[in-house]
């Protein structure tokens, strides 16, 4: 029995199913194409409500022997295959100019300066219709799992081509299951500098509500600044494994509220109490003395205060209030 809704049994079955879909003439049920049209991994009040599992609890399986997953992810052609190549430094996955060659998520781990690193190469996330083709539905199946197994997200941008919606919602996607992110310009060396200023502007005004994300310029297939990735790599791990004493936190927002007072309708909020109880992404559960409702602007407020003093670069901070 296979179910692309609860992820039964498609890890295991979907090379197969990718193989034999077309001559058996397997067709995508109604409710399967309804599994990416609902809003499963968009749900910012699941990230609020269930703290517990949504602030990275799917992000765990990779971990568990102490090496973090990191997914390649972009549109078709935006060099995920030749970055996955120079990482493995060798011809693994079958590169090809048309769409769509690169079918299959591979996990491959690798060890660079005694440090062991999973790589989640996927196949490209295109812009379409659900109703399209059924391969393309798996395929698209397969990305989603991947960045599940994944704490580290890489998104290749092809530098020649424009940025689309697509990738906006790629991070979204990412940080919303505990992915810490870095987004990629690849293809550098095709296009001028005024070009690739004018495409992280672009990028920049778009995000502009995901303001700590890191940026890397490169050229895969010419081998150039790959050599940052690693670099990069380390750090988000290291920022989102970062923890912050109860006592440090509590002196900020002390400081906070003697500076500048916070009012919600008229009246003076106040944090009692805030610590930090997870990393991998990074959780505080917070104590105060009003209700904070989802989506309330307070809660960007307290995000922003702890990324300012202590950063966080790339990662989701998740939160859960009391009072």
């Amino acid at each position: 029995m296979v179910s692309a809704i609860h992820g039964l049994n498609i890890t295991e079955l979907l090379d197969e199913i990718v193989k034999k879909i077309k001559d058996l003439g397997i067709k995508v049920e109604p409710e399967d194409k309804e599994y990416f049209a609902d809003k499963n991994y968009r749900n910012d009040d699941d990230n609020f409500e269930d703290f517990e599992e949504s602030a990275g609890g799917n992000n765990i399986e990779s971990e568990e022997d102490g090496i973090s997953g990191i997914a390649i992810l972009g549109q078709p052609n935006s060099g995920k295959s030749t970055l996955f190549n120079k990482i493995l430094d060798e011809d693994r996955v079958i590169v090809d100019d048309v769409e769509g060659t690169t079918r299959d998520s591979i996990d491959s781990t690798v060890t660079v300066n005694g440090k062991h690193y999973r790589f989640i190469d996927t196949a490209g996330l295109k812009k379409n219709k659900l109703k399209e083709q059924d391969l393309e539905f798996y395929s698209k199946i397969r990305t989603y799992r991947s960045i599940e197994k994944s704490q580290i997200c890489l998104l290749l941008i092809d530098s020649t081509k424009q940025i689309t919606n697509q990738d906006q919602k790629i991070v979204e996607l990412c940080l919303q299951k505990g992915c810490s992110v870095c987004i990629i310009f690849n293809k550098t060396d095709a296009v001028s500098g005024e070009k690739l200023e004018s495409l992280i502007n672009y990028l920049n005004t778009m995000l502009a509500y995901i303001d700590y994300l890191p940026f890397l310029t490169m050229s895969a297939l010419k081998d150039k600044n790959t050599d940052e990735l690693f670099r990069m790599i380390d750090y988000l791990l290291e920022e989102r494994h970062k923890k912050i004493t109860e006592n440090k936190l509590m002196q900020l927002f002390k400081d906070i509220d003697n500076e500048r007072a916070v009012y919600i309708k008229g009246k003076k909020f106040k944090i009692k109490f805030i610590r930090q109880i997870k990393t991998s992404p990074p959780g505080f559960l917070v104590f105060s003395n009003m209700e904070v409702k989802k989506k309330n602007n307070i809660i960007k407020f307290i995000e922003n205060s702890i990324r300012d003093e202590f950063g966080f670069t790339g990662t989701p901070l998740f939160f859960k209030f009391k009072h």
